[in-house]
Protein backbone atom coordinates (compact mmCIF):
# COMPACT_ATOMS: atom_id res chain seq x y z
CA UNK A 1 0.00 0.00 0.00
CA UNK A 2 2.46 2.37 0.79
CA UNK A 3 4.18 2.29 -2.45
CA UNK A 4 0.91 2.84 -4.10
CA UNK A 5 0.29 5.77 -2.25
CA UNK A 6 3.65 7.09 -2.82
CA UNK A 7 3.12 6.28 -6.48
CA UNK A 8 -0.16 8.70 -6.27
CA UNK A 9 1.38 11.31 -4.44
CA UNK A 10 4.43 11.40 -7.13
CA UNK A 11 1.70 11.52 -9.96
CA UNK A 12 -0.73 14.31 -8.09
CA UNK A 13 2.35 16.34 -7.92
CA UNK A 14 4.16 15.90 -11.37
CA UNK A 15 -0.12 16.89 -12.84
CA UNK A 16 -0.86 19.64 -10.67
CA UNK A 17 0.42 22.46 -12.60
CA UNK A 18 -2.32 20.44 -15.43
CA UNK A 19 -5.13 20.25 -13.54
CA UNK A 20 -6.79 18.27 -11.06
CA UNK A 21 -5.92 14.78 -11.29
CA UNK A 22 -8.68 12.11 -11.48
CA UNK A 23 -7.94 8.83 -9.39
CA UNK A 24 -9.97 5.80 -8.68
CA UNK A 25 -8.61 4.32 -5.14
CA UNK A 26 -7.74 0.90 -4.43
CA UNK A 27 -7.52 -0.17 -0.94
CA UNK A 28 -7.48 -3.86 0.74
CA UNK A 29 -8.69 -1.81 4.34
CA UNK A 30 -7.93 -4.84 5.63
CA UNK A 31 -5.06 -5.79 7.94
CA UNK A 32 -3.19 -2.90 8.57
CA UNK A 33 -4.02 1.18 9.07
CA UNK A 34 -1.90 2.15 6.81
CA UNK A 35 -4.63 2.18 4.24
CA UNK A 36 -6.77 4.75 7.34
CA UNK A 37 -3.61 7.25 6.48
CA UNK A 38 -3.48 6.62 3.18
CA UNK A 39 -7.14 7.76 2.57
CA UNK A 40 -6.72 10.90 4.77
CA UNK A 41 -4.07 11.49 2.31
CA UNK A 42 -6.03 11.30 -0.26
CA UNK A 43 -8.94 13.43 0.93
CA UNK A 44 -6.67 16.11 2.03
CA UNK A 45 -5.44 16.43 -1.44
CA UNK A 46 -8.98 16.42 -2.69
CA UNK A 47 -9.75 18.99 0.15
CA UNK A 48 -6.98 21.21 -1.64
CA UNK A 49 -8.01 20.98 -5.35
CA UNK A 50 -5.08 18.66 -6.38
CA UNK A 51 -7.24 15.63 -7.06
CA UNK A 52 -10.75 14.28 -7.70
CA UNK A 53 -11.44 10.76 -6.26
CA UNK A 54 -14.32 9.23 -8.81
CA UNK A 55 -14.36 6.13 -6.42
CA UNK A 56 -12.79 4.22 -3.49
CA UNK A 57 -12.84 0.63 -4.23
CA UNK A 58 -12.00 -2.67 -2.15
CA UNK A 59 -10.06 -5.16 -2.72
CA UNK A 60 -10.64 -7.45 0.46
CA UNK A 61 -13.39 -9.20 0.99
CA UNK A 62 -13.30 -8.79 4.96
CA UNK A 63 -16.74 -8.15 5.96
CA UNK A 64 -15.91 -4.96 7.11
CA UNK A 65 -13.48 -3.37 4.67
CA UNK A 66 -16.31 -1.64 2.40
CA UNK A 67 -18.35 0.02 5.51
CA UNK A 68 -15.21 1.34 7.00
CA UNK A 69 -14.28 3.01 3.92
CA UNK A 70 -17.57 4.43 3.30
CA UNK A 71 -17.51 5.64 6.63
CA UNK A 72 -14.04 7.35 6.21
CA UNK A 73 -15.04 8.61 2.85
CA UNK A 74 -18.33 10.22 4.60
CA UNK A 75 -16.18 11.75 7.33
CA UNK A 76 -14.10 13.93 4.87
CA UNK A 77 -17.58 14.96 3.64
CA UNK A 78 -17.85 12.52 0.57
CA UNK A 79 -20.64 10.26 1.51
CA UNK A 80 -21.81 9.50 -2.28
CA UNK A 81 -18.40 8.32 -4.01
CA UNK A 82 -18.90 4.92 -5.54
CA UNK A 83 -17.66 1.77 -3.48
CA UNK A 84 -17.70 -1.38 -4.84
CA UNK A 85 -15.59 -4.93 -3.51
CA UNK A 86 -14.80 -8.27 -5.50
CA UNK A 87 -17.55 -10.90 -5.91
CA UNK A 88 -17.62 -13.87 -6.94
CA UNK A 89 -15.46 -17.24 -6.18
CA UNK A 90 -12.08 -15.89 -7.25
CA UNK A 91 -11.97 -13.12 -4.80
CA UNK A 92 -9.68 -12.99 -2.41
CA UNK A 93 -11.19 -13.56 1.24
CA UNK A 94 -8.91 -12.05 4.27
CA UNK A 95 -9.23 -12.29 7.90
CA UNK A 96 -10.08 -9.12 8.73
CA UNK A 97 -9.01 -6.67 11.63
CA UNK A 98 -10.12 -5.27 14.54
CA UNK A 99 -9.59 -1.39 13.13
CA UNK A 100 -12.07 -1.54 10.06
CA UNK A 101 -14.69 -3.10 12.05
CA UNK A 102 -14.47 -0.53 14.85
CA UNK A 103 -14.83 2.55 12.39
CA UNK A 104 -17.74 0.41 10.24
CA UNK A 105 -19.47 0.29 13.48
CA UNK A 106 -18.98 3.39 15.13
CA UNK A 107 -19.74 5.61 11.93
CA UNK A 108 -22.65 3.62 10.31
CA UNK A 109 -23.09 4.08 6.53
CA UNK A 110 -24.96 2.94 3.75
CA UNK A 111 -23.16 -0.27 3.86
CA UNK A 112 -23.58 -2.47 6.52
CA UNK A 113 -21.18 -4.91 5.11
CA UNK A 114 -19.20 -5.47 2.06
CA UNK A 115 -22.49 -7.64 0.46
CA UNK A 116 -24.67 -4.91 0.39
CA UNK A 117 -21.50 -3.01 -2.16
CA UNK A 118 -21.70 -3.56 -5.58
CA UNK A 119 -18.83 -5.29 -7.77
CA UNK A 120 -15.79 -4.08 -7.65
CA UNK A 121 -15.79 -4.03 -11.56
CA UNK A 122 -18.90 -2.44 -12.28
CA UNK A 123 -18.07 0.27 -10.54
CA UNK A 124 -14.69 0.94 -12.59
CA UNK A 125 -16.87 -0.09 -15.89
CA UNK A 126 -19.06 3.22 -15.09
CA UNK A 127 -17.08 5.48 -13.56
CA UNK A 128 -14.36 4.95 -16.41
CA UNK A 129 -17.29 5.13 -19.13
CA UNK A 130 -18.36 8.45 -16.91
CA UNK A 131 -15.36 9.82 -17.85
CA UNK A 132 -15.06 12.52 -20.82
CA UNK A 133 -13.22 11.59 -23.95
CA UNK A 134 -9.96 13.02 -24.47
Amino acid sequence: MKSVLVATCILVMSHCSHGQVKIIFDTDMDTDCDDAGAMATLHALADAGEIEILATVVSSKYAYSVPCVAAINAWYGRADLPVGCPKGKGAPTNRGSRYARKIAELFPSRFKTNDDAPDAVDVYRQVLAAQPKS
